[in-house]
């Protein structure tokens, strides 16, 4: 039965194809398809053909419509500011093993040494000028949204519960991945177990959950979970980063030192460089290995590919679009050009009549012209009323860029139009050549 479906499509095509021939063959007047320049009177014949044109050209109208909505909408998506900087910047990741299961304080000490270890090594290899590790790095689809207590917050309701990304950070990330520092300080060194609980928050956060939007020396904790989470005093304010994708506003993000969670085994490290980010990836491999040959590394890529595999998914609808699109415009000026020249043999007598009556190669050009051009006129004007309406559901594709963009829908108006006109011209030329004896002698 797997089988079945491709033979069906198939027989129903031949049907189809069949039927309409079928149809329009015994309209044809035998009496007059004998008659001498007869090849005027296939009239059902030639409204089909001027209505299979209309029909593509309207749809080249939306498909290209939807083709520069995407577009325009896709350079808009790579103008956007991520947050940080992508260039000179390597990434890699790290993921610790948990031999037991469950993390002990003794893989905590683990962790925390590894990591160290591991980035003042990557810090002193030539041409790196910063080094710093994550648990989330942006734009990799993930996130670890936690519900937090703020000191003297109180919640309207249930709704205003405040939440935020949750981030731990070594004190290298922010000089590594290029996030500014707004106010107070990042995190440090001695933002070790052993000193007083900080955090560093993000604009969005400080805006979102404080009236002056200064958070500095605030206190919050993650949540009513359990005692383990003290408070914490928040000591700086970095700029917002788009985390989960380039169309997403910030969302509310805390950076937690990593040496006072300490239970992250895995990391995302960035190494900042000063020439080209990939000519170090055998030199951070060796430095890892010099601190744990046994611990393999992944997913090492530039920023620059990161942010670039972001779009991947936008850019292969584009990529679709634009080729149905420009198949379609194909299609369509093909099409044009078919009837046009057709129907310029069909009118070869009718033409030399005019001619021999004293029409000018101007008057029949603008004849031929106009009829090709009617059809196409019909043809957009059907296809931006579709576009208008289905370029709508397209409003959760689009960024930036409204579904009714006018300036898109006026240069693909023009385009298509320019399209037909060049379509239309070849055999309008070419019916301003007919010499009137010929062409009174035709048949």
């Amino acid at each position: 039965m797997s089988g079945s479906g491709p033979s069906v499509v198939a027989l129903a095509t031949g049907i189809i194809f069949g039927i309409v021939p079928a149809i329009w063959g015994p309209r044809v007047q035998l009496t007059d398809a004998l008659k001498e320049g007869s090849r005027g009177a296939t009239g059902g014949g030639g409204r089909l053909r001027k209505l299979l044109v209309v029909a593509e050209v309207a749809l080249s109208v939306i498909l290209l419509v939807g083709a520069g909505l995407m577009l325009r909408s896709f350079s808009r998506l790579r103008s956007v500011n991520p947050g940080f900087r992508t260039d000179h910047a390597l990434t890699l990741r790290v993921s610790l093993p948990v031999p037991e299961g469950r993390i002990t304080d003794a893989d905590s000490n683990r962790f925390v040494s590894f990591f160290d270890r591991t980035l003042a090594r990557l810090s002193e290899l030539p041409g790196v000028t910063a080094a710093g590790a994550s648990n989330m790095i942006p734009l990799d689809g993930n996130g670890t949204d936690r519900l937090i207590e703020i000191e003297g917050y109180v919640p309207r309701d249930k709704s205003d519960m405040p939440d935020a990304q949750n981030r731990q950070a070594t004190p290298g990330w922010f000089p590594a991945m290029g996030i500014p520092l707004v106010r107070g300080r990042l995190i440090e060194r001695s933002d070790d177990e052993k000193a007083q609980r900080v955090l560093v928050v993000n604009e969005t956060f400080a805006r979102r959950f404080f009236a002056d939007g200064d958070a500095i020396g605030k206190r919050i904790r993650l949540g009513k979970l359990t005692a383990e989470f003290p408070w914490a005093t928040i000591v700086g304010i970095v700029g917002d980063v788009r985390g989960f994708a380039l169309e997403e506003p910030p969302q509310p993000t805390m950076y937690w030192p990593v040496a006072q969670i300490r239970a992250t085994p895995s990391l995302a490290i960035v190494v900042r460089t000063q020439g080209d980010p990939a000519s170090v990836g055998a030199a951070v491999r060796d430095a890892i290995g010099e601190i744990d040959r046994a611990q393999p590394i992944y997913d090492m890529q530039t920023l620059d590919q990161l942010v670039a595999k972001s779009l991947d998914q936008r850019r292969f609808t584009l990529t679709l679009m634009v080729l149905f699109g420009v198949i379609a415009l194909v299609l369509s000026s093909i099409g044009i050009y078919g009837v046009m020249a057709f129907a310029v043999t069909q009118r070869t007598q009718e033409i030399g009549i005019r001619m021999a009556l004293g029409a000018s190669a101007l008057d029949v050009l603008k004849m031929v012209v106009g009829s090709g051009m009617f059809l196409a006129a019909i043809g957009v004007a059907v296809g931006l009323i579709g576009a208008f309406a289905l370029t709508r559901l397209m409003a959760s594709l689009l960024f930036g860029v409204s579904p009714t963009d006018l300036m898109t829908f006026g240069l693909v108006t023009a385009g298509l139009l320019t399209v037909a006109l060049l379509s239309c011209y070849i055999p309008a030329r070419r019916a301003t050549k007919v010499d009137p004896l010929v062409a009174l002698r035709y048949e």
